[in-house]
C-alpha cells in the first residue's frame, strides 16, 4: 500500500498538488516558445552590436510595474488547486500539531516546497522552450539578451507566485490547530456572537473599502491637480503614479474580489432554494449552503475569464464598428467652391471666418443627386476659430473649416454611421482639443470631439445653423453607388472653377473581435477555471465523505447523489458566469465610453451602441459550455466513490478527514 505521508512525516496531498507546478511549467514553456532564440543569426553578424541588458530593459520594467498583479493572479490560481488538494488533509496536519510538530516549522516546510516546485517547473518549462527554439534556429549566432531577461523575469515572477501560494495555503491548513480553544471558539461553537467578530468583519472589508474610496476621490481630484500650478511637480507625479497603479492593478483586483463574493452569496441563495426541491436538489442545496474550500476562488476564476472576455469584446467590437463607420463615410471626391484647407494639409489659403458665401450651382447639385452611379451628401462650409474650454490647456490659435452635414444624409451612405460616431448635437467630428469653443464673430459655442475615427472635420448641420445662422450648399461629398463609380460619373460634368479633392473613398478599418481566437484563448482559460470547479467538487466529496456514506447507507440512490453533485457544480459555475458577465459588461462599457471622451449627454447613446455590438453569442456559448463541462466532469469524478460500499466510503472519509 502506498504511503500517505512524505518522508518527513507531512501528509501527501495527492495528484492535485502537481496541477499548480504543471501550470507554471506550461506557462513558462509557452512564453519561451514565443521568444526569439537565445542565440540568433543576424544578417551582418560581424558588424552587429547587441548591448547587454539594454534591449530587455523596457520589457523588464513593464513586468516589474505589473509584478504585484501578476504574482497575485498566478498565486491565486496555484493556491486554489493547492488548497483544494490540501482541504481533505487538515485532520492529518491537526494530528501532527497535536503530537508536538510546531506550526511554524510546518509552514516553513510547505513554503520551501513551493520554492522548490516553482523553480523546478519554471526552469524546466523555460529550458525546454529555449531548447526547442534554439534547435529550430540552429546552433551558434549572437547572444540575444532580450530573450534572457524576459525569461529570467518570468521565472522570478512564477517562482515568487508559487512560493506565496504555498505559504498562504500552509497558513490556512494549519490555522486553528495545535492550540487550546479560546473563549471565542467556545462562543462560536455555542452560536453566540462574541465581541471581536464585528471588528474582524470590518477589518476584512477595510482594504477594499479604502481602495474604492481612493479610486472615487482620485477620479475627481486628479484632473484638478493636473491643471493646478500650485502643486509641486514631485508630489503631483507621485499622486498620479499611485492613482495609475491603483486604477490599473488595484481596481481589477477589487472588481474580481467583489464579483467572487457576490457570486458566492448568489450560489448560497440558490442552495437555500434547492433545499425545498427533490432528493437531488436537497443534496445539492445542502452542499451549497455549507462552506467549501476555495469555492470563492473557483467562482472567481470562472467569472474572471468570462468577464474579461466580454469586457475585451465590448471594447474591440465597438471600436471596430466605429472604425468601420468612419471608413465607410470617407468620400471618394469632395467638390466645393472654396476648397477645404484641412484636406490640403495647409497648402490652400485659409478661408474667411464664417459661412462660405459662394454656393454651388443648384442645377449641378440636382444633376449629381439624380445620378444613380453616385451617392451625394450636401454640405455647408463653416470656418471658425478654435480654442480649448480648459484654460490650463494652451493651444495655438487657429481656424478650422468644418463641413456642416446632416446626420440623416450620412445614414444614406451607411445606416447607423452617424450614431456610431456620436454625430448629434454639439459634436465636432474629426479631432481637436476636447472640449473646444468655436467662435465666429460675436457668437461662440462649446463642442465635444469624441475620440473616434472621423473621416473629415464636420458639424451637425442643424446644430451649426441654430448656433451660427444659415449657410449655403457650398460642397458635396460623393460616394460610389452600388455598381457605380464616382470617377466615371464626374467626368460627365463641367466642374470648371470648382475645387475637386480626392479622398480615395473607403478607408482602412480594424475588424471586430476574432471569434475563433476568442474560443481558442478564452475557451482554454475557461476549461482551466472549470478544472478548479471540478477539483472543488472532488475535494467536497472527500471532505463530506461521511455525509455521502450516511446518505448512501440510508437509501439515497446513485442517481440522486450524481444529480446532486452535478447540480452543485453547475450552480457554482453559473454563479461565477453570471457575475462575470455582469461585471465584465459593466467594465467594458465604462472603459469603451470613457475612452471615447464623450459627455454624459451622449453616454447612453454610446452604451446602447456598444451593447448592440458586444459578443453575446460567443460569451453565452462559453458560459453554457463551462456549466455543462463542470456538471459532467463532477459526475465522472464521483465514479470512484460509487464503486465503494457505504462502509468503505465511511472508512475513506475517516482517512481523508471529515469536514
Amino acid at each position: 500500500m502506498r504511503s500517505r505521508t512524505q518522508p518527513d512525516g507531512t501528509p501527501r496531498l495527492g495528484l492535485l498538488r502537481w496541477v499548480g507546478p504543471g501550470l507554471i511549467g506550461l506557462l513558462t514553456l509557452a512564453i519561451a516558445l514565443s521568444q526569439p532564440p537565445l542565440f540568433e543569426h543576424w544578417p551582418n553578424e560581424g558588424s552587429v552590436t547587441f548591448p547587454m541588458m539594454y534591449p530587455g530593459v523596457f520589457g523588464f520594467w513593464i513586468m516589474l510595474f505589473y509584478s504585484p498583479f501578476l504574482i497575485g493572479l498566478l498565486a491565486s490560481l496555484i493556491g486554489a488547486f493547492r488548497a483544494i488538494a490540501a482541504a481533505s488533509h487538515r485532520a492529518e496536519f491537526r494530528a501532527l500539531m497535536d503530537l508536538g510538530a510546531p506550526r511554524r516549522g510546518l509552514v516553513r516546510h510547505q513554503t520551501r516546497l513551493g520554492l522548490i516546485h516553482g523553480a523546478f517547473a519554471a526552469l524546466s518549462g523555460s529550458g525546454l522552450g529555449v531548447a526547442m527554439t534554439q534547435s529550430a534556429a540552429g546552433l551558434g549566432g549572437q547572444f540575444n539578451s532580450t530573450t534572457l531577461w524576459m525569461l529570467l523575469t518570468i521565472v522570478g515572477l512564477t517562482v515568487a507566485a508559487t512560493t506565496l501560494a504555498y505559504w498562504v495555503v500552509a497558513r490556512w491548513i494549519t490555522r486553528g490547530t495545535g492550540r487550546a480553544p479560546s473563549v471565542y471558539d467556545v462562543d462560536a461553537a455555542m452560536g453566540v456572537t462574541s465581541g471581536p467578530a464585528p471588528q474582524s468583519r470590518l477589518r476584512r472589508f477595510a482594504v477594499p473599502l479604502a481602495l474604492a474610496a481612493f479610486v472615487v476621490v482620485s477620479a475627481f481630484v486628479t484632473p484638478r491637480l493636473e491643471s493646478s500650478s500650485s502643486v509641486p511637480s514631485g508630489l503631483l507625479s507621485a499622486w498620479i503614479l499611485a492613482y495609475g497603479l491603483v486604477l490599473g492593478v488595484g481596481l481589477p483586483v477589487l472588481v474580481v474580489w467583489a464579483g467572487a463574493r457576490a457570486a458566492t452569496w448568489l450560489s448560497g441563495l440558490a442552495g437555500k432554494a434547492l433545499l425545498h426541491g427533490g432528493n437531488a436538489a436537497r443534496i445539492a442545496g445542502d452542499g451549497l449552503t455549507r462552506p467549501a474550500p476555495a469555492r470563492a476562488v473557483a467562482i472567481g476564476a470562472v467569472g474572471l475569464v468570462l468577464g474579461g472576455t466580454l469586457a475585451i469584446g465590448v471594447i474591440l467590437n465597438a471600436m471596430g464598428a466605429r472604425n468601420e463607420a468612419g471608413a465607410t463615410l470617407t468620400p471618394v471626391r469632395v467638390i466645393s467652391t472654396a476648397g477645404l484647407p484641412n484636406l490640403n494639409l495647409g497648402t490652400a489659403p485659409a478661408p474667411a471666418i464664417g459661412w462660405e458665401q459662394q454656393g454651388l450651382d443648384p442645377t449641378l447639385v440636382a444633376n449629381l443627386q439624380a445620378d444613380d452611379r453616385i451617392v451625394v451628401v450636401t454640405a455647408d462650409m463653416l470656418t471658425a476659430r478654435v480654442a480649448s474650454v480648459d484654460p490650463a490647456i494652451v493651444i495655438n490659435p487657429h481656424t478650422t473649416t468644418y463641413l456642416a452635414v446632416s446626420a440623416k444624409d450620412l445614414d444614406k451612405v451607411s445606416k447607423g454611421a452617424a450614431r456610431a460616431l456620436y454625430f448629434d448635437g454639439a459634436v465636432a467630428m474629426g479631432g481637436g482639443a476636447n472640449p473646444s469653443v468655436l467662435t465666429i464673430g460675436a457668437a461662440s459655442a462649446e463642442v465635444t470631439t469624441p475620440l473616434v475615427a472621423g473621416p473629415f472635420s464636420a458639424l451637425p448641420r442643424e446644430w451649426a445653423e441654430r448656433e451660427f445662422g444659415t449657410g449655403v450648399t457650398s460642397a458635396v461629398l460623393l460616394y460610389d453607388a452600388p455598381g457605380g463609380s464616382v470617377t466615371t460619373a464626374i467626368a460627365d460634368y463641367d466642374l470648371t472653377g470648382l475645387h475637386v479633392q480626392d479622398l480615395g473613398g473607403r478607408g482602412a478599418s480594424s475588424g471586430p473581435l476574432n471569434r475563433t481566437g476568442v474560443l481558442a484563448v478564452s475557451g482554454t482559460l475557461l476549461m482551466l477555471a472549470v478544472g478548479l470547479v471540478v477539483a472543488l467538487s472532488l475535494s467536497v466529496q472527500k471532505t463530506r465523505g461521511h455525509d455521502y456514506a450516511t446518505m448512501s447507507a440510508l437509501g439515497a440512490s446513485r442517481g440522486a447523489l450524481r444529480w446532486g453533485t452535478a447540480i452543485e457544480s453547475a450552480v457554482v459555475t453559473s454563479a461565477g458566469a453570471t457575475m462575470g458577465v455582469v461585471l465584465g459588461a459593466a467594465s467594458g462599457l465604462w472603459l469603451a465610453v470613457s475612452g471615447d471622451r464623450v459627455p454624459w449627454s451622449l453616454a447612453w447613446k454610446g452604451i446602447t451602441f456598444d451593447i448592440d455590438h458586444a459578443p453575446w453569442g460567443t460569451v453565452t456559448f462559453l458560459a453554457l459550455a463551462s456549466i455543462a463541462a463542470a456538471a459532467v466532469a463532477s459526475v465522472i469524478a464521483r465514479a470512484r466513490l460509487e464503486r465503494l460500499t457505504p462502509t468503505e466510503q465511511l472508512r475513506e472519509a475517516i482517512k481523508e478527514g471529515v469536514s
